[in-house]
């Protein structure tokens, strides 16, 4: 009978073979799925480079496409902004720098409005992208600051705002019902004070350039206040002046005569007479005072544009702009030299030029027409 040692012996070697077995084949099994998995892994490796490659090949085009139609967006902007800055320098009056403002704003943005800011009132200027009855409406609207909290935060801020949509008020309703996307408030300050602010509305499919505008507007700025420097410098003035004529500030001038106005029995405001010699050494002083006397006027035509259009439809200017015209004759008066007061009324003949379209009748009876002012020659 066998021991018990030889027994534990036997079955552990009996147990050993039929492990043996079942590990071998086990070993087997997992070399063929290791096999497998790689041969899988290389088959989805090449597959994935193959993709990668099509794709990138059949991409290409667009993708050069995309970056060619990026890069020539990229020269459109800089263009206009070129050609705006270039054309800017032939601008010398203000309603001539905010049309040429507008005309490359709605290159910008697909509808642009600019309304002045006159004191505590905002008016309607002008605007582009609209329709006739809405840009109409734009024109003749206004509204006080103070009720518009959506304007002061603008203002307040002194950069662009953005606004998911226009207060439901007045023209802004039309504006809003035309472009019912978001709107953009561009500040325009001259010399630290807010003179206008331009919205843009935001269109579906319309590349909106917000940067290109702000430049845009920064460039006006700009021109607006070298104009007005220039005009300064050659009065004699040293202080910034602001261009909306409401804040002009003056300095001590001689004491004025009349010395030549309209007669009373006249009908008609008179027409500019032919301009008397003028002193060589004066000419520069004279082109300073024709340019402060546009410069006067055009403030007057850009926040009272209704009011023009029936002034000269009924001939009667002077009674609806008087107070706007006699207080840029006091301005006038006290800026300009006394050499040139008593030659030329510059500012008489921007009236008529801008205000009254040539037409010096359009001003009505009660206009005082041309007036010198220093000694009187002869006497």
């Amino acid at each position: 009978m066998p021991s018990v040692q030889k027994s534990e012996d036997q079955l552990r070697e009996q147990t050993y073979k039929t492990l043996m077995s079942q590990i071998q084949s086990l070993e087997g099994e997992l070399k063929s799925f290791n096999d497998l998995f790689a041969n899988g892994i290389q088959n989805i490796r090449y597959k994935l480079d193959t993709l990668r490659n099509n794709v990138l090949i059949a991409a290409e085009p667009t993708l050069n496409d995309y970056i060619q139609e990026a890069i020539g967006k990229r020269d459109i902007v800089g263009k206009m902004l070129a050609l705006f800055t270039r054309g800017l320098r032939t601008k010398e009056a203000q309603e001539e720098i905010l049309d040429s403002l507008l005309d490359n704003a709605v290159n910008c943005f697909q509808r642009v409005a600019l309304f002045a800011i006159h004191g505590e009132v905002l008016k309607g200027w002008s605007s582009r992208g609209f329709s006739n009855s809405t840009s109409a409406a734009i024109s003749s609207d206004e509204f006080r600051l103070s009720g518009s909290s959506w304007l002061l935060k603008a203002l307040r801020n002194g950069d662009q705002t953005k606004s998911a949509n226009l207060p439901d008020m007045g023209s802004l309703r039309l504006m809003r019902g035309e472009s019912p996307g978001a709107w953009r408030f561009y500040p325009l300050y001259v010399f630290g004070r807010p003179v206008a602010v331009l919205l843009a509305g935001e269109a579906q499919g319309y590349a909106d350039r917000p940067d290109a505008l702000a430049a845009l507007m920064d460039c006006a700025a700009l021109r607006l206040e070298n104009v007005a420097l220039t005009i300064m410098k050659s009065l004699g003035e040293s202080a910034p002046v602001n261009t909306n004529a409401d804040v002009l500030s003056a300095k001590p001038f001689p004491e004025k005569k009349v010395v030549e106005a309209k007669p009373a029995a006249a009908k008609t405001a008179p027409s500019a007479a032919p301009h008397p010699a003028i002193n060589p050494g004066d000419a520069k002083l004279h082109a300073a005072a024709k340019r402060f006397a546009e410069l006067l006027v055009s403030g007057i035509k850009i926040y009272n544009d209704g009011a023009i259009s029936e002034g000269r439809k009924n001939r009667d200017l002077y009674k609806r702009l008087r107070k706007n015209m006699e207080r840029n004759r006091e301005i006038y008066e006290k800026r300009v030299a006394p050499e040139v007061a008593q030659k030329i009324d510059y500012l008489h003949e921007e009236f008529v030029r801008i205000l009254g379209n040539g037409d010096a009748g359009a001003f009505g009876a009660d206009y005082p027409g041309p007036i010198l002012f220093g000694k009187k020659t002869g006497s």
